[in-house]
């Protein structure tokens, strides 16, 4: 054991000085247990604080900007002023646009060739199998978000024109759309609802461990996990729902389908959109207007 010395014995004296007396509380850096808010009103130019004990004078803006020392009260609370904004500083800011993006991401985009093999990929023999085919073929088929498949009712899908559609679409932005159903995809969709049940409501449900249908509809995270699954099966590394919109657009463009119906089939607002979609790109060497039919003989 070591020694008791008179510089041992002030060190431990100190110590204990030092660990038993608490800290004054004007002095205490470490954040009390709970805040107080005090939300006022900036439209009066002044803001009181909600316990009438504090003063403003006691909160002093420091000239430099810096952002003071909040008051605390006798119980070690802290009170920090908020200012609400007035209707009139609200609705500024509401009309403020945002940041303009400059550019555009590159898109991704599957071949005919794998997009054939995709949606058959599933097995057409078990439910799970043919709701998974079903999935494919919509997005595939009829370029439909991942939302607005996972939202589809039977009450959607009608006859218009002498052939299936799927009426008065609600996408994004709340815009109304008609999608065309082309005869495979109904087929295929035929297969799930038959082998389901499915006479009302939502088209796609989820599917139990025994191979039956449960549920009222299937969530937009199901629709992923369909397409990651497929696409790692045919070792399609980072394949998205959005990317089969994408590949449905370009399928539709290289068969010869007009731009303006491809911009109605997909429910975009701006053909600049679509042509992203596309993925177009000008071409010299076979130009558009080198056959026009007015050409001399």
């Amino acid at each position: 054991m070591l020694p008791r010395t008179p510089l041992r014995v002030a060190l431990f004296a100190l110590l204990a000085v030092f660990l038993c007396v608490p800290p004054a509380r004007a002095q205490q850096t470490q954040p009390p247990a709970e805040i107080r808010y005090h939300f006022g009103d900036e439209s009066d130019g002044k803001l009181g604080w909600a316990n009438p004990n504090f003063d403003d004078s006691a909160w002093p803006i420091a000239k430099d900007g810096s952002w003071p020392t909040p008051p605390i009260d006798s119980d070690g609370f802290v009170w920090v002023r908020y200012h609400i904004p007035s209707p009139e500083l609200a609705a500024g800011i509401h009309r403020v646009k945002g940041i303009r993006k400059l550019g555009s991401r590159l898109g991704n985009w599957i071949t005919a060739g794998e997009a054939a093999a995709l949606w058959q990929i599933p097995d057409g023999q078990t439910l799970t199998g043919k709701r998974n085919r079903a999935i494919l073929a919509i997005l595939l088929g009829c370029g439909l978000r991942r939302r607005e498949l996972a939202e589809l009712t039977l009450e959607s899908l009608q006859r218009r024109e002498e052939r299936w559609a799927i009426v008065d679409l609600v996408g994004k932005g709340r815009h109304t759309r008609t999608v065309p159903v082309p005869n495979w995809v109904k087929e295929t969709l035929d297969a799930w609802l038959i082998a389901a049940g499915i006479e009302t409501g939502p088209l796609f449900r989820c599917v139990c461990r025994a191979g039956k249908p449960w549920g009222n509809c299937i969530s937009e995270k199901t629709v992923w996990h369909v397409v990651k699954k497929t696409a790692a099966s045919m070792n399609i590394p980072r394949l998205a729902p959005h990317d089969l919109r994408r590949s449905c657009a370009r399928f539709c463009h290289d068969s010869g389908g007009e731009l303006e119906q491809i911009q109605f089939l997909l429910g975009h607002v701006s053909v600049q959109t679509t042509e992203r979609y596309i993925g177009c790109k000008q071409r010299l060497r076979l130009a558009v207007n080198d056959r026009l039919g007015i050409e001399p003989g």
